[in-house]
């Protein structure tokens, strides 16, 4: 896409963001002084630590008269056909947040495909019935773009040590009711379970081979991961599968508390995968951040069980299929997961993303069978002391 050409949009007028830092852009038709109020008021809904705050504030007033008077030549701007005050790049296009209207408006870039378009705007939509999530206010699929309510609150990612909570106290108190609702949702779609097994293996095999241009050796390491996963799965005899609504990116990164209880935003990778896809992204992404603490498989294993049995007043065949192939759901999780990280746009910061959370799987499995043995070795010991007696 061509930042520049306005012809791209299908509006009357259009706005000029700049770019500050880390993809983050704010518009100059505005005034500094009060994008520097918004910021500091907003810091924990833009999930900003304080301190970053206090020293952007000022770069932002500078930068952004600086701008309005003399604008540099060789500054990266954007034109977009709304006005907000910050504008961040995500996933196919761009997050508008006016502040004063309290709104997020995604803009798609022009080369997305209508279909995929009006596929996201859906599943948010399906979303937006639930009560932790943004409303949807507006859309226009032609146009490529929906608005929704801003979320106010505070971030668990980056308060909740300060508040007193940790991922596993969280999960019991606000979490597992998220969970099941989004479980609940929908009807659950049933197929075949190696129909769908070879659906994301032929993804990530076609993924895979544009990113090979990037760094070979990456994608070689991702490869044999995918294999050796792959045989595993194989082996199992399971035929069918239940399909639930899935949020996608569902993590404390995406999780705040407001007053008007927990909200849950970004869902752009919304769709149908397997029933414990999201269960398992929110503590492994504890994992991926180091943050998890060394009863992490235990804590798994009691809060799939706390899971299940809310899930079995609802849907005892879902609930039953969540413990019987837990094992199963724990490695379609993997491969999911590197297909929704695949689906993002290529590049070396996507393919690291990628290999830090199959290092993640990798010791948490090896984790898990240590445990296993060390188990298994410690009864042996017991029923032999036993036997000698």
């Amino acid at each position: 896409m061509d930042k520049n050409n306005l012809s791209n949009w299908d509006f009357a007028k259009n706005y000029k963001y700049v770019l500050f830092k880390n993809n983050r852009f704010f518009c100059l038709d505005q005034n500094p002084f009060k994008l520097a109020f918004y910021l500091y008021c907003f810091k924990n809904s833009l999930r900003l630590h304080l301190g970053v705050v206090q020293l952007a504030i000022f770069k932002i007033i500078r930068k952004l008269i600086q701008y309005q008077f003399n604008l540099p030549q060789h500054v990266e701007l954007l034109d977009l056909p709304f006005f907000g005050n910050l504008c961040l790049t995500v996933h196919r296009g761009y997050k508008i947040f006016n502040f004063k209207k309290k709104t997020v408006v995604k803009i798609f870039q022009p080369d997305i495909d209508h279909g995929i378009i009006a596929e996201e705007i859906k599943a948010a939509r399906t979303a937006s019935v639930l009560d932790f999530t943004p409303g949807i206010k507006n859309l226009d699929i032609q146009n490529r773009w929906y608005e929704e309510d801003f979320v106010d609150g505070c971030s668990f990612y980056i308060n909740s040590e300060a508040d007193g909570y940790f991922y596993h106290e969280i999960y019991h108190k606000h979490i597992v009711a998220c969970l099941e609702k989004m479980i609940s949702l929908q009807a659950p779609v049933t197929t075949d379970f190696q129909a769908y097994f070879h659906s994301l293996i032929s993804t990530i095999s076609k993924r895979k081979r544009s990113a090979d241009s990037i760094d070979r050796e990456k994608t070689t390491k991702i490869d044999n991961f995918v294999k050796s996963i792959s045989k595993s799965i194989q082996s199992r005899k399971e035929t069918k599968i239940p399909l639930v609504f899935s949020h996608g990116d569902f993590s404390l990164v995406n999780i705040f508390k407001t007053k008007k209880g927990i909200k849950i935003i970004d869902w752009e990778g919304a769709k149908r995968r397997s029933p414990l896809y999201d269960f398992h992204n929110y503590f492994f992404t504890e994992l991926y951040y180091r943050r998890a603490t060394q009863k992490i498989i235990s804590e798994i294993e009691e809060s799939l069980l706390v899971l299940k049995d809310r899930i079995a007043a609802k849907d005892q065949y879902i609930a039953g299929l969540m413990t019987s192939y837990s094992t199963n759901y724990r490695e379609l999780y993997y491969l999911e997961r590197i297909c929704m990280l695949f689906e993002r746009e290529l590049s070396k910061k996507v393919l690291e993303v990628i290999l830090r959370s199959i290092e993640v799987f990798s010791s948490f499995e090896k984790d898990k069978n240590d445990l296993k043995f060390s188990e298994t070795s410690k009864r042996q010991k017991d029923l032999k002391g036993i036997a000698d007696n």
